[in-house]
């Protein structure tokens, strides 16, 4: 979940509408990634949906800072037809491997807003099953 007004430039490049406070952000990922050992970066494309009454369905392409054959940051770009859409999403990897729980996203001028990541069934069930039967949760 993310407040709303932090994305607005993914909503206005899309001229969608938004009706809530809080949309919710569903992150998927290719299931496999060919990383050349040493190389410094890792880049995995995907797609994301975003609920706001309606759903946006967006590319998306992560791209892992790699340190020694591990990850220590993430920042994801969005896109439709081949045109970055918004800002970018950032968030850090602990020294264990996991992924922080705090994110931000930093809009086209540079705003930054914080939010917390959440990954659980709760938020899963806001999606339709039309979208969730398309990507797997392993």
């Amino acid at each position: 979940m993310i407040p709303t007004n932090a994305i607005s430039d993914v909503y206005e490049s899309m001229s969608a509408k938004t009706s809530k406070d809080n949309s919710y952000l569903l992150l998927t990922s290719a299931s496999e990634a060919n990383y050349p050992w040493g190389d410094d970066r890792l880049a995995i494309d995907g797609h994301a949906y975003i609920l706001n009454g309606t759903i946006l369905k967006l590319d998306s392409l992560t791209i892992y800072s790699m340190e020694n054959g591990n990850s220590t940051d993430e920042v994801i770009y969005l896109s439709k037809s081949n045109r970055r859409v918004g800002g970018v999403f950032y968030r850090g990897i602990a020294k264990d491997g996991t992924p922080e729980v705090s994110a931000m996203y930093i809009n086209d001028i540079g705003h930054v807003s914080h939010f917390n990541v959440t990954e659980s069934p709760e938020c899963l069930s806001h999606f339709p099953k039309s979208v969730l039967s398309k990507v797997s949760t392993e």
